[in-house]
């Protein structure tokens, strides 16, 4: 007779990451503990041990699921191209694609926690604060690299950073209420167009 073998690391990895589904879905305030409970099939004793509050669950999510979301997302592509402005081409280019193939745009995980939470709860918004500053400086140290390598022309990098990233969630949270990925090309485009002259003629573009 085979012994039932308990894996509680990936029970509580499984109940993160169906719930950050879930959340992304319905919103963090519409999705009850119930609703995980029924979604993740485990019991009521094995949700409460791994996770005794919704609060510690959500936590859990943005510093697990969210994160690893937002470097597949917004920040691997970024860094695994040629240059900054390469990045930004191909950070746009990986969302559209995967907006097109779906049947809801829900919009950027990232802003869609940190719209319904920032005013609600502290640490939940210093958590999400941290993604943001951490995407940021990504992109920040990355068009620093293409200065001191030559091939563009930026007196602060960190500023160009962060209208990238503001520009992104925007134009998701844009894609959201149209259900449209329009929006979103055309702001990966002005992007691309007001980068562009900051690099020099080295680049091919």
């Amino acid at each position: 007779m085979t012994k039932r073998r308990n894996d509680p690391i990936r029970m509580r990895e499984r109940i993160s990451e169906d719930a950050f589904a879930a959340f992304m879905q319905h919103g963090y305030a519409s999705t009850g503990m119930q609703d995980i409970r029924q979604i993740t099939g485990v019991s009521g004793g094995a949700l409460a041990h791994h996770f005794p509050a919704k609060r510690d669950l959500l936590l859990e999510v943005i510093r697990t699921q969210l994160g690893r979301a937002v470097y597949r997302t917004c920040i691997e592509p970024f860094l695994a191209a040629p240059d900054a402005l390469q990045g930004v081409r191909a950070m746009f280019g990986v969302v559209r694609s995967e907006l097109r193939d779906a049947e809801v745009i829900t919009g950027c995980p990232l802003n869609n926690l940190a719209l319904e939470l920032s005013t609600l709860d502290v640490e939940a918004r210093e958590e999400l604060d941290r993604l943001f500053q951490k995407w940021r400086e990504a992109i920040a140290e990355r068009i620093g690299k293409d200065v001191e390598l030559g091939l563009a022309q930026f007196p602060d990098p960190g500023k160009m950073a962060t209208l990238i990233v503001a520009s992104f969630s925007g134009a998701m949270s844009m894609a959201k209420a149209s259900q449209s990925v329009e929006q979103l090309e055309s702001c990966g485009n002005q992007i691309e167009d007001l980068m562009s002259p900051h690099y020099t003629r080295l680049s091919e573009y």
